[in-house]
């Protein structure tokens, strides 16, 4: 549990989502309809961490979008207007604002949106999955090797094998492998790092935020409290 793509991700939980492209007046009850999902979810999520008291580093302090290049800053203008348009609460800022946050003074604009939340992705995972309801059984160590599709569905496992009625997939790119969403599903490859323990000062020179998500152009990075020192991680 937690060692798959859901317990390898960003760690973010978002309360919107960044469409792409210039803002389109007519897609605006759309944009609020993904937003209002984005938004439910979150707080669901919150209610199971306070709850079920799952220590992941949870922290709602928003995102950072930072622009570096011509193209980004076109894209980081048109996020802008799709804020302003739908009343997402957000804070522009100039490159000695982003430079003394994040500790770099590559970006040369960004915005902060306050609404969205980090948190350790497989400590959340593992959290959640100690807190399932008694009608509900985890099963680990028991991989689905292929799916009979019918009425009932039947699953193969190595020794023995699963029959329902009714199946949810939360299998992200291994759903093609089990016959499902072909040519559908575009896989990618994605590498992490991590520092050793930092000085101090080593420390203060990665900016103000102990705890930070940034959706930046091509990549998305996490500086985070490790111990008395921290780590940067390239998810």
């Amino acid at each position: 549990m937690g060692e798959g793509a859901s317990g390898r991700n960003s760690g973010y939980a978002v309360a919107l989502s960044h469409f792409t492209g210039g803002f389109d007046s007519a897609m605006k009850s759309e944009y609020r309809r993904v937003n209002r999902i984005n938004s439910t979810g979150l707080d669901l999520l919150r209610h199971q961490v306070e709850a079920s008291a799952i220590e992941c580093g949870w922290r709602e302090n928003g995102i950072f979008h930072a622009a570096a290049d011509r193209r980004s800053l076109d894209e980081c203008k048109a996020f802008e207007h799709y804020l302003t348009a739908l009343e997402i609460p957000f804070t522009p800022m100039e490159q000695d604002q982003l430079s003394h946050q994040l500790g770099t003074g590559h970006y040369a604009r960004g915005l902060r949106v306050h609404q969205g939340a980090l948190m350790q992705p497989a400590a959340l995972v593992r959290g959640l999955a100690g807190a399932l309801p008694s009608n509900v059984t985890l099963c680990e160590q028991s991989p689905v090797l292929s799916i009979e599709r019918g009425s009932p569905f039947i699953l193969r496992t190595p020794n023995g094998k699963v029959v329902t009625d009714k199946l949810v997939l939360a299998t992200n790119y291994e759903a093609p492998g089990l016959g499902f969403l072909r040519r559908r599903l575009l896989g990618s490859t994605l590498s992490g790092s991590f520092t050793r323990k930092l000085t101090g000062e080593e420390s203060d020179s990665l900016g103000s935020e102990t705890s930070v998500g940034s959706a930046l152009t091509a990549w998305w990075w996490r500086h985070c409290q490790v111990g008395p020192g921290s780590a940067t991680l390239y998810p």
